[in-house]
């Protein structure tokens, strides 16, 4: 990592641990507290976005606070920023110092929703680089974590990370169970629509990995019609997901199609480079597949540098 990252990391850490030691009154507590709820309520879509100057308001944010447990909720929401921005070890750095403060205090509903958003990173970090058995850990965990807590809402995309983590180890029948109550658990809280689209192509997945296919597309359909007010990961996910479907089903034409919508989605977002270099070896390989050599060769050596340093770093 960058040494200049990593020492912003610490600096800014260390403004966290010098006002730890003071609690403050119980009123101006939970008045941040309500304050950092509407941060995170305003913030959370722009994460995926415009990770950085999220991070950095965030960062901002937690100088000012007094509270000591504020300061750590601010910093937690870093977390997913620097996944966007695929800088895991400075999330790792991160996960540790909060492990660090919520092994020095007290049990409560508000220190399980903290651990319970590190134990959610650390399965999307493990997931990042193909460790699902720890991935589908620390996710059942973060589950676990997350129904002692006070933030039930977000449950659902917990559960999203559990069912994909459960399909990547083959264990497709409790993928699904998993997927279906993050659906339950949408109406029961009476979660907006536009929530629902992941775990759509979620059991879409489910389904190509079955291979029905006619099953899968009517979960893409239910998907593809809230594409519009997805988030660019969303759309991401769905267009890429969608592609290999049809690879799947020697479709390569199709895929092909997928496949340049995801690199035309991500090419506007700089700290999506991961998913672009993915989509390029997908490109890749459907061209490998239809025999057009020249195509297939272009993409896999606009990528390949990209892949040999992450799986140099991660493998």
């Amino acid at each position: 990592m960058d040494k200049r990252i990593r020492f912003y990391i610490y600096w800014i850490l260390g403004f966290v641990l010098l006002g730890a030691c003071a609690p403050g009154d119980k009123e101006d507590v939970y008045t941040e507290m309500r304050a950092f709820e509407d941060f995170s309520h305003i913030n959370g879509d722009s994460v995926a976005i415009v990770p950085r100057k999220v991070r950095l308001k965030a960062f901002q944010k937690m100088e000012e606070a007094k509270d000591s447990l504020v300061k750590y909720n601010y910093l937690a929401m870093t977390l997913k920023t620097y996944l966007i921005t695929s800088q895991l070890d400075s999330a790792q750095i991160v996960i540790q110092q909060i492990h660090d403060f919520i092994e020095r205090q007290h049990s409560s509903s508000q220190m399980a929703d903290l651990e319970s958003e590190c134990f959610n990173m650390k399965g999307n970090i493990f997931a990042r680089v193909g460790n699902m058995d720890s991935a589908e850990i620390c996710f059942r965990k973060a589950y676990e974590l997350r129904m002692r807590g006070t933030r039930i809402e977000v449950v659902p995309d917990i559960l999203m990370n559990l069912a994909d983590a459960n399909n990547r180890l083959g264990k497709l029948d409790i993928g699904a169970a998993w997927y279906r109550r993050a659906l339950l658990m949408c109406d029961s809280l009476h979660i907006a629509s536009t929530k629902k689209p992941p775990i759509y192509y979620g059991l879409a997945q489910v389904d190509v990995t079955m291979r029905d296919f006619e099953q899968c597309d009517y979960y893409y359909n239910l998907a593809g019609e809230s594409y519009d007010s997805m988030l660019p990961y969303e759309k991401y996910i769905y267009l890429n997901n969608r592609g290999t479907s049809y690879y799947y089903r020697e479709d390569y034409q199709t895929a092909i199609k997928y496949f340049q919508k995801v690199i035309d989605l991500v090419e506007g977002y700089a700290d999506m480079s991961f998913e672009l270099n993915l989509g390029r070896l997908n490109l890749g390989d459907c061209y490998l597949q239809l025999n057009m050599v020249d195509l297939a060769v272009k993409y896999i050596n606009e990528c390949q540098l990209f892949f040999f340093f992450f799986l140099r770093k991660w493998g």
